[in-house]
C-alpha cells in the first residue's frame, strides 16, 4: 500500500509541476505578445507624429515655393486623399487583410 501511495504522490507532484510550467509558459507568451503590441503602438505613435510634422513642413515649403498661403497644404491634403482612396480600394479587395494575415503567420512561425 505504501508503494501505491508513493506512486500517487509522485504523479500528483509531477502534475503540479507540469501545471506550474504550463502557467509560466502562458505568462511568458502573453508577456511577449504584450511587449510586441506596446512596441508596435509606440512605433506607430512616433511615426504618426513624424508624418504630421513632415506634412506640415512640406506644405509650408510648397506654400513658399508657390508664393501662396494655402496651396501647399491643399496639395499635401490631396496627396493624402489619393492615398486614402487607394487604401480603401485595397481594403475592398481584401489585399491588405491578406498581406497582414501572411505577415502575422510569418511572425508566429519565427517565434516558434
Amino acid at each position: 500500500m505504501s508503494l501505491i501511495n508513493n506512486v500517487i504522490d509522485r504523479i500528483t507532484d509531477y502534475l503540479k509541476v507540469k501545471g506550474e510550467k504550463l502557467k509560466l509558459d502562458i505568462i511568458a507568451s502573453v508577456s511577449r505578445i504584450m511587449a510586441y503590441v506596446i512596441s508596435f503602438i509606440l512605433i506607430l505613435l512616433i511615426g504618426f507624429f513624424f508624418l504630421v510634422f513632415a506634412s506640415i513642413t512640406a506644405g509650408a515649403l510648397i506654400n513658399e515655393a508657390l508664393d501662396s498661403s494655402y496651396l501647399g497644404y491643399l496639395m499635401i491634403s490631396g496627396f493624402y486623399l489619393i492615398v486614402l482612396i487607394v487604401v480603401l480600394l485595397l481594403l475592398k479587395t481584401r489585399k491588405i487583410q491578406n498581406l497582414i494575415e501572411k505577415a502575422l503567420v510569418h511572425l508566429n512561425d519565427v517565434e516558434l
